[in-house]
């Protein structure tokens, strides 16, 4: 297994739609007191520093319990796995549909501006 890039690292979180936070919630649920920290994601997302192969195992195996794949090959990239949630891979109808019309916050009930 190739180590996954920081451009990668960024790529599957930002498909998953996760803040650096949940990322660092979602390593402690995995790996209890030896999930990486907070600190450690964010150096490596900004290049300040190289993560040891460890670190990188331990990021791509909670992406890749989220459902994305990595892939290694002349250009690398995130994809989602065929398994995960439609609503991830932004193929789910019911959360793509129109959302409900309502009320423009700059109106009022008889329709005319406030």
């Amino acid at each position: 297994m190739a180590a996954i890039t920081k451009e990668q690292a960024l790529a599957a979180r930002a498909a998953r739609g996760w803040t650096l936070r949940d990322l660092e919630a979602a390593m402690r649920a995995r790996f209890g007191d030896a999930a990486v920290t907070f600190a450690s994601i964010n150096r490596f997302e900004r290049g300040a520093s190289e993560s040891r192969g460890d670190t990188l195992r331990k990021l791509q195996a909670v992406y890749e319990s989220e459902g994305l794949t990595f892939l290694n090959t002349g250009r690398p990239g995130v994809q989602w796995d065929d398994g995960a949630p439609a609503k991830w891979r932004g193929t789910d109808k019911k959360a793509a549909a129109k959302p409900k019309r309502g009320k423009s916050p700059g109106t009022n009930r008889k329709g005319g501006s406030r």
